[in-house]
């Protein structure tokens, strides 16, 4: 089995847990990978910036709400893409599309179907 290992971002303070991620349009197989995906176990979906959606021609689905902190609420467009982090490829996520210079947020749609470890001392996140 394969480890793969992603450092955490030392651009925010204290250091991010982060992952490489493709996201993929399902239709179309246009695909973007980004280097520096925050993973947030705090946040319900994944979100994803619209400038990166819309240049793999996603397409979007719904609407919906998004409350971001201190309660503010936003529609949101919703998509349907594929990811793939590491070994995991998961073909049908639903994921906001969220302003031009948001960053990407890993949320526990994604992270509760894959197994990850967060290691803070070594200032990495490992998953199989």
């Amino acid at each position: 089995m394969t480890l793969h290992t992603f450092p955490y971002s030392t651009a925010y303070d204290p250091a991010m847990p982060v992952l490489e991620i493709t996201v993929e349009a399902p239709h179309s197989g246009q695909a973007i990978t980004h280097n520096a995906a925050l993973i947030d176990s705090g946040a319900d979906g994944t979100l994803v910036p619209v400038d990166l959606l819309e240049r793999i021609g996603a397409i979007s689905i719904a609407t919906g709400r998004l409350t971001w902190l201190w309660q503010t609420s936003r529609r949101v467009s919703i998509y349907i893409v594929r990811l793939r982090i590491g070994a995991y490829t998961l073909p049908r996520v639903h994921v906001a599309g969220v302003p031009v210079g948001t960053d990407l947020i890993v949320g526990r749609n994604v992270l509760n179907q894959m197994r990850l470890t967060l290691d803070g001392l070594a200032l990495t996140t490992e998953m199989p």
